[in-house]
């Protein structure tokens, strides 16, 4: 058994966006956790669920399992579950592994592709156009699953082949954004080397450092990462929807940045320190937290 929380009424009532959530993955054939480690598919035909959802009802939502939900494995045998108590409460819905920032991007995920639907309607795909000039044809966006990689999600084509890795983040402007990334993978850099050193002064509440960062490749890494771990798109947007150009043309609202277009404006990366309690011990420090930030974020450059 795994997981010790299920997909449980009171669970989904503790955030509107679960419903939501829920709803979406049955609409889209994703699949569902199970505690005995089995996936499996909730089919559409549940029109009961399915208007429970809608309607976010806890008391309509327990008689639908009541009545029993049909639901497939992933070889295609048919099962049904009569309690929503089988059904693991994964990351996506804020579950043991999550964070705020995972269930934010969860919700630009949710609200991306309920976009790409509406504006694509029965067509193949929307062209999405960068401030670069480039275009993507896409079909959907996708989560990627996996953990620790820079690609939060995956814009798709019809075959759900990757047109596009995507990072995002939660913010309609550079002071509301959290890190760009940390530096554990950086350390050898003379600039974040003697960064490091120049934060053993850090040393108790309220201590604050921040400077601007002089090379360009360790600004490109640090926003798109590198080899397998790179994306081609940042969205900072807490809107999370596209604007009609024409036909089936659409930008991605918010602060869109791209290799060809990096962040500015105060959105540029730069290295930060701050008092963090039993911080930093892995990099010779004590009580700091070092990461790259933007330099809009807090207190002005050093």
């Amino acid at each position: 058994m795994i997981n010790n929380k299920s997909l449980m009424a009171f669970e989904l009532k503790k955030d509107p966006i679960r419903w939501d959530i829920f709803l979406h993955k049955v609409l889209n054939g994703n699949t569902f956790l199970t505690k005995s480690g089995e996936d499996i598919l909730i089919l559409k035909e549940n029109d009961h669920l399915i208007r429970s959802l809608q309607m976010k009802d806890p008391l309509s939502y327990k008689e639908s399992f009541r009545r029993g939900v049909l639901c497939n494995n992933l070889s295609g045998i048919s099962q049904i579950i009569s309690s929503p108590s089988i059904l693991c409460k994964t990351h996506e819905f804020g579950g043991k592994s999550s964070s705020h920032s995972i269930r934010a991007q969860n919700k630009q995920i949710l609200h991306l592709s309920e976009a790409i639907k509406k504006a694509r309607g029965e067509a193949d795909f929307i062209t999405l156009i960068l401030k670069s000039g480039k275009s993507i044809q896409v079909f959907d966006i996708v989560e990627n699953k996996k953990a620790n990689e820079k690609a939060d999600a995956f814009f798709v084509d019809k075959e759900h082949n990757v047109v596009s890795r995507v990072s995002l983040k939660y913010a309609d402007s550079p002071d509301q954004m959290q890190q760009w990334g940390g530096i554990s993978k950086m350390l050898s850099h003379d600039e974040v080397k003697s960064f490091i050193n120049l934060s053993k002064g850090i040393q108790s509440q309220g201590d604050f450092l921040k400077m601007s960062i002089s090379c360009s490749e360790l600004k490109e890494y640090s926003v798109f990462g590198g080899g397998n771990d790179n994306v081609d798109l940042v969205i900072a947007s807490r809107s999370n929807g596209l604007t009609h150009v024409s036909d089936i043309i659409w930008t991605i609202n918010g602060s869109v940045f791209e290799r060809e277009n990096p962040p500015r404006d105060g959105w540029e990366p730069a290295l930060v320190a701050r008092y963090g309690r039993g911080r930093g011990g892995r990099i010779g420090l004590k009580d700091a937290r070092v990461g790259i930030f933007t330099t809009g974020y807090r207190q002005s450059l050093t």
